[in-house]
């Protein structure tokens, strides 16, 4: 069998003197590729052990049983290089995880988790989970709804505070149908005079993402309010 249709492994002793335990690779470039991401997490934590004797515990090799096994068990592939190695459950943690370079799963005691490589969203992710919506919705209107900061910078209005109040009014007012009637008459309720932008913009969800998008226009307004007078950050 030439090598194109060789099926390729990543073979890891679990111990020093065990057989490699095998697990499959889409190509045999995804599992040189694989080997060198394991290598340079080992480097990263500084196991000196492994870091000496890597050849003979981590190697790409042949695969030893069937085509169909090879295939239903899958394991190295394009998708494998996006998924996180490392798992914390606080800040703590975080701060070790963070230090090897690599993708964490982050969870949280709430049930939130997120999947990152960026330490500073872990850091944002940790905190208090109030503070951590309001800058996630903060991040979700430049990135998804793409109103930037030049497109803030167009507000000479109050537009941003006017519609922070729009939806702090509305839970004021009217959380009270949230809980004691449909959340759709909460939901349905038309926008007060003070909001500044077309109706069709107007979409109350609950009492408590209300005030979460509410907090997060007011952060708007607050960055238009510093660029306007020249405050660097």
């Amino acid at each position: 069998m030439s090598e194109l249709n060789e099926l390729w492994c990543v073979g890891i002793r679990p111990e020093g003197d065990s057989p490699h335990e095998q697990e499959p690779a889409i190509s045999k470039e995804i599992a040189e590729r694989g080997l060198e991401r394991i290598r340079k997490m080992i480097e990263a934590e500084g196991n000196r052990l492994l870091i000496e004797n890597f050849d003979d515990y981590c190697q790409v090799q042949k695969w030893e049983g069937t085509a169909e096994e090879h295939a239903a068990n899958m394991y190295y592939t394009e998708d494998w290089f996006n998924e996180p190695i490392y798992q914390c459950k606080n800040m703590e943690q975080a701060e070790i995880a963070f230090q090897f370079g690599e993708i964490v799963h982050c969870l949280r005691s709430d049930g939130a988790e997120i999947v990152t490589a960026d330490f500073e969203e872990a850091k944002q992710f940790y905190l208090e989970p109030a503070i951590h919506d309001v800058l996630a919705e903060r991040k979700r209107q430049i990135e998804k709804e793409h109103y930037s900061s030049e497109h803030d910078d167009d507000y000479k209005e109050n537009e941003l505070p006017r519609a922070a109040v729009s939806y702090a009014g509305h839970v004021i007012a009217r959380q009270w149908t949230f809980k004691d009637s449909a959340p759709e008459t909460y939901q349905s309720e038309e926008a007060p005079d003070l909001w500044p932008w077309d109706l069709d913009f107007w979409k109350p969800k609950t009492p408590r993402k209300d005030l979460v998008r509410a907090a997060a226009l007011l952060l708007a307004e607050i960055d238009r309010m510093d660029r306007s007078a020249g405050i660097k950050k």
